[in-house]
């Protein structure tokens, strides 16, 4: 399950900046969910995405920001899920 929302984000993600034109020099991706066991079934109550996103010197880290937020919420996994997908990043701008 985790596995398929990782995947989902990642192409989504890619998708959106080659759409905006916008170069990336790396993304790592891991997940992590917490669940809970409720009338005999156990089930995510909680899904976290961390991802590490590495930009070239000179690359807008706001704009990166917006894309990661837009590529969760535009993640056709994540869209269907009834769990809150929580998305943790972090930017990092290679220095000159």
């Amino acid at each position: 399950m985790l596995a398929s929302v990782e995947t989902c984000f990642v192409f989504t993600f890619r998708a959106v900046v080659e759409a905006s034109k916008f170069d990336f020099l790396s993304l790592e991706v891991s997940g992590s969910g917490t669940v809970d066991r409720k009338d005999g079934a156990t089930r995510f109550i909680d899904i976290v995405l961390r991802a590490r996103l590495a930009l070239p010197k000179g690359a807008d880290p706001e704009r990166a920001k917006r894309m990661l937020d837009k590529g969760k919420n535009a993640c056709l996994v994540t869209a269907s899920l009834s769990v809150p997908v929580r998305l943790e990043s972090e930017i990092v701008v290679e220095s000159p």
